[in-house]
Parts: C-alpha cells; structure tokens; sequence
C-alpha cells in the first residue's frame, strides 16, 4: 500500500476508523465506551463483559492513560510498522483488512473510472422505469429476510445491527430501497453511514433479489449513493472490506463487483497487542 501524500485529492488524509467523533457514535450500547488517545491515533474503550478492550486506529504509536484500569490494547497502524517494545502480534483476524474506497476528483465526472459493465449496468436501470425511494428500517429487514435466506438467530442479529446503528448515528444513516414503482415492494435495498467529519459516507449493508439483478438495480443503488453523496458534499465513498488471501472465498464475488467503481485499495497490517495492567497495580 503507497503512503498517504496529504494533499493528495484522491489520498484520504483521515479516515473514519481514525475519527474520534465517529468512534464515540459507533460505541453506541458499548458498556463504559470513552475515546482515548490523541491526535495521529485515537482509539476507543469500552468493557466486554469483565474486559476492558482498547483498540487504536493510526500510524503514531498510541500513548496509554496511566490509570486504574488492566485492559487488553490493540494498535491497528495503517501502513506496516515496526513493533514496539511490549508489543506483540495478534492472532489472525484481528486486522481490519483489505477496505477499498473511491474519490470524487474535482473536475471529473464521478464515474469516469468506473468498470464500462457497471456504467452500462447503471445506464440500464436509470431506463428501466424502476424507482429507488428511501425506506424505513421495517421495509428494509421484510425485504432482506425475503430475499436472503438465513436463521433465525443471524437474522435476528442482522436486525439487531441496523437498530444500533441508527442510534448511533441519528440522521447519518440512509437506507435505500429499489422497486418496480413508487407503491411496489423493494427486491433490492443498501444502506449507508455518512461521516461529515471526514467527508465520507460508508457503505454499510445492501442485498438484491433475482428481479433487481436484471434490471441492473445494484449499479443503479451504487449510482444513486455516488450522485446524493456528492450533493452532500461526500467526497469519499467507502467500500467497506475486500476479500484478500485467507478470507472466505464466497467475499470474491461481491468484492469483484464493489472493485469496478474507480476504488483504491488499502490493505491494513497485523495489529499489535499489550496487555496494561494498570498504574499501581
């Protein structure tokens, strides 16, 4: 992965996992959640169950707070990093991955770089007669348990994740719905975070069923994201994770697909981990 060039118009210079505004959002329903930290890596804490979790996103090492408190740290850098002393490497899984996301260049149409398939793809929806209106979260879950076939308890836990989110981030999350008409059901939705801190706006959860497939309704929900961020003032749209060697092979199709819209690759290190055992103790 390059290096970050601040005054790169394509290059992030932060990203929300970076963002201490964002992270006190997302730790929502998080037990004691507080931001730690100081600029160049903030991090979060909360309690899981009797651990106390810290985890730090940043290429600064992170400076600890010298209190009470016997928690577990985890440092993810951004770019490969040599370990420091105390520090050691975490079990697999634990890095955030390979993410990918696409700029708006200023000056240039949003989707010059996007795959011609799905320019094409999206062309094809816009003249298909289909709408996409944004929906409540009811809708949005009716339609994904009708579409996806999952259990009980990973629908129940899908459900459950939307919910959260939107406490978290009042006003911030949008979820769009594709349908044949204004009054039809949707067979496709997608939901998004926007991050105005750092211009951002996430893609956070989206499904399709066989009737928006041929329309072409999953470009079609990726153009209506990249047009009404834009007006929002987004200037980064975030993929989310990629599949990378060792990840589930059934991620290879999906991540194929979010790759075709001009997005740039980030593949995040091997965290470290300590163990603070607090001051005093």
């Amino acid at each position: 992965m390059n290096p970050i060039v601040l005054n790169d118009p394509v290059i992030r210079p932060e990203t929300y996992r970076e963002n201490p505004a964002y992270m006190l959002r997302d730790s929502v329903g998080q037990k004691g959640a507080k931001i730690v930290g100081r600029p160049g890596c903030y991090g979060a804490r909360w309690q899981h169950g009797p651990l106390v979790v810290e985890r730090y996103t940043g290429d600064v090492p992170p400076v600890l707070e010298e209190d009470r408190v016997p928690r577990l740290v985890v440092w993810q850098p951004l770019h490969p990093a040599p370990r420091p002393k105390r520090w050691w490497y975490t079990p697999p899984g634990m890095s955030v991955g390979m993410t990918g996301y696409a700029p708006v260049i200023k000056g240039e149409a949003y989707d010059k770089r996007w795959s011609s398939n799905v320019r094409r793809q999206a062309a094809k929806f816009r003249k298909s007669g289909w709408i996409i209106r944004e929906v409540t979260p009811e809708e949005y879950k009716t339609a994904y348990d009708r579409c996806v076939h999952q259990d009980f308890m990973l629908r129940a836990l899908f459900a459950a994740t939307i919910d959260v989110k939107i406490q978290g981030h009042p006003g911030l999350v949008r979820l769009y719905g594709a349908a044949p008409s204004q009054d039809a059901r949707i067979e496709a939705g997608f939901i998004c975070v926007d991050v105005p801190e750092t211009m951002e706006s996430q893609h956070y959860l989206s499904f399709i069923c066989k009737p928006a497939l041929e329309v072409g309704a999953g470009s079609g929900l990726m153009d209506h994201w990249f047009r009404t961020g834009i007006a929002r003032g987004v200037r980064y749209f975030d993929f989310g994770i990629f599949w990378r060697k060792g990840d589930p092979k059934s991620w290879k199709g999906n991540s194929r697909f979010k790759s075709s819209f001009g997005t740039i690759m980030m593949d995040y290190p091997s965290p470290y981990m300590r163990w603070y055992r607090g001051r005093g103790l």
